[in-house]
């Protein structure tokens, strides 16, 4: 997903697809407004601007489309794109048109559930990119969609500009037929209930699903080499890394206290344990060997995972037990002289090659504080494995 519009700006650059015009580089702030530019309603003659009121989302509606408008006109004459100038006009705009989108959204709301664009696809993302999309219009989505409807590629997923570049102009175009809509409901009426707006914007709803299932999912499978899974398995691999504490703790291989106290060896030991246990304890728990369907951490390293699954499938409960205390003791990931035993050694080497690459990943140490924090006043009784 879209991480934050700065770096969406430096990530936007000019395309030459069939049918779309090169734009000017990004190094001004006219360049970069005209990503924002979009067609506007041409104002009735005589016509007074609506009073705000919050009680009347047409209204919000059109004052923060004024203030898009505003703001477009004064970023375009900020030269410099380093300058702090710059920096403060550009954040305005885009709270500005989240402002708006918010507008939009209250008076989508009111459209009956079952008349809406599904959008099952955003339970398949992974936990934040659902709290983003869910119950609102994304800023993020939008400005993708302006910088790819006015020839940009966005970095990262620049081999499918082509693929996006259709469903971006159609949401451009629905954005436009909104506005249209919507300024000449106010010129009659800024009052509710908007039933006579619901056409337009079931038009945008389902604009505004293709363009964002389709760059959604062309983020995740850039970044986790595969489309996503038929639901996001973020909550079952935290549930499991917790089991893993506790089948730790019972089997006495780290203490309450290091649990509590957050003890840094076992930043990396936990991880390995639970990659470990979804290969061998409870392997129908979080999928790690499927090259299509496993979790998203996991599938680029899937065949190699269900390489060791295999190899950890013949070993006895000795050789298991040893195996888990290599994988808690060893603070390396080589494992050398910890045992003399060649199959062992490959295991515990090609799952710490995996787990260990996993603390690179900020979502994976928010998962493990919290995890941990959940024992910190636990007493000791609490957490035998039953």
């Amino acid at each position: 997903m879209i991480q934050s519009e700065t770096r969406l700006y430096g990530s936007a650059s000019p395309a030459t697809n069939r049918g779309q015009q090169t734009q000017l580089p990004l190094h001004s702030g006219f360049a970069i407004s005209q990503i924002f530019k979009c067609k506007r309603p041409i104002p009735i003659k005589g016509q007074k601007p609506p009073r705000l009121n919050e009680t009347m989302p047409l209204t919000l509606f059109y004052h923060a489309d004024q203030q898009v408008s505003k703001c477009v006109t004064s970023l375009s004459k900020v030269g410099d794109t380093r300058s702090d100038m710059f920096r403060r006009r550009n954040e305005k705009l885009h709270v500005s048109q989240r402002t708006l989108l918010d507008a939009i959204y209250i008076i989508y709301a009111e459209i009956d559930e079952e008349l809406k664009s599904p959008r099952e696809y955003i339970q398949q993302l992974p936990p934040d990119d659902q709290r983003e999309l869910t119950g609102a219009f994304s800023e993020n989505i939008y400005f993708a969609s302006q910088a790819v409807s006015k020839g940009y590629r966005i970095r990262g997923i620049e081999q499918h500009t082509s693929e996006l570049i259709d469903p971006a102009q159609q949401l451009s175009a629905s954005m436009d037929a909104l506005r249209y809509v919507f300024h000449t409901r106010l010129s009659r009426s800024p009052l509710p209930p908007h039933h006579d707006l619901h056409g337009v914007l079931k038009d945008f709803d389902t604009s505004w699903t293709a363009f964002e299932k389709k760059i959604c999912f062309f983020y995740f499978s850039s970044t986790y080499n595969g489309i996503p899974g038929r639901i996001d398995e973020t909550h079952l691999f935290q549930v499991l890394m917790s089991e893993t504490i506790l089948r730790a703790l019972d089997s006495k291989y780290i203490s309450l206290d290091q649990v509590q106290s957050f003890d840094p060896s076992l930043i990396l030991a936990i991880p390995r344990l639970s990659l470990f246990s979804a290969l061998y304890h409870t392997p129908d728990m979080v999928n790690v060997t499927d090259s299509q369907n496993a979790f998203r951490w996991f599938r680029a390293k899937s065949e190699l995972l269900k390489s060791v699954k295999e190899r950890v499938s013949g070993l006895d409960a000795d050789r298991i037990y040893i195996l888990e205390r290599m994988l808690v003791d060893a603070e390396g990931g080589n494992g050398q002289g910890t045992v003399n035993d060649s199959i062992l050694q490959s295991v515990f080497v090609d799952i710490c090659s995996v787990s260990d690459q996993l603390m690179r990943n900020k979502e994976v140490v928010g998962m493990l504080s919290k995890v941990f924090s959940m024992y910190r006043e636990m007493p000791e009784e609490v957490t035998q494995v039953i």
